[in-house]
């Protein structure tokens, strides 16, 4: 685990806590909220309490790397199928997030009857940046924490029907960890 972040604009793990608005609580010493993001995780991952890890990441991410971590997360672990639509058309708006390849990830998320890994992170793509009232529409933003909670909901859900949801978790917060800990491209 490294102890810099510099993908995460949050200087406090409290900045965190405000965002993931009361879905986790911080654990111990209020002071540690003082701490940086990278710190505080790393003493949470030390404890044990990988679930909180995955939520908190989630929320310390930009909303775009958070995609990214969820989409790589669920790949490594197999524990969504590579080739399904949702899955394909989020790792096509990965590799060109534009606004068409967004469009084309909601009018597949609108045509689900089921929730799934996949459902919740073609969410977190749709609800990523832009509007998500219909195109002609009045611009209508997303919450602000909406991404993350998709982008955690699809890694907490593959975990709860994998054969080890602990190690699961412990690898997502592991792969959290290595991308936040990616240098800044500029």
């Amino acid at each position: 685990m490294t102890q810099a972040w510099p993908k995460i604009v949050w200087t406090e793990a409290g900045q965190v806590f405000e965002c993931i608005g009361g879905a986790i609580e911080p654990d111990g010493d209020p002071d540690e909220l003082d701490l940086a993001p990278s710190v505080y995780f790393k003493n949470m991952f030390a404890a044990g309490k990988h679930r909180d890890a995955v939520f908190f990441v989630s929320h310390a991410l930009p909303r775009y790397e958070c995609v990214v971590w969820a989409a790589q997360t669920l790949l490594a672990a197999d524990a969504v199928d590579r080739t399904s639509p949702l899955v394909v058309s989020v790792l096509r708006w990965i590799d060109d997030p534009c606004e068409d390849l967004r469009r084309t990830v909601e009018e597949l998320v609108n045509q689900e009857t089921v929730t799934s890994p996949e459902y919740m992170l073609a969410k977190a793509a749709f609800t990523s940046g832009g509007s998500i009232s219909l195109p002609d529409g009045a611009p209508v933003l997303a919450p602000p924490d909406a991404c993350a909670k998709y982008a955690a909901a699809a890694v907490l859900d593959a975990a709860s029907f994998s054969g080890d949801p602990a190690q699961f978790l412990r690898q997502a917060a592991e792969t959290g960890d290595a991308l936040a800990s990616q240098a800044v491209q500029h």
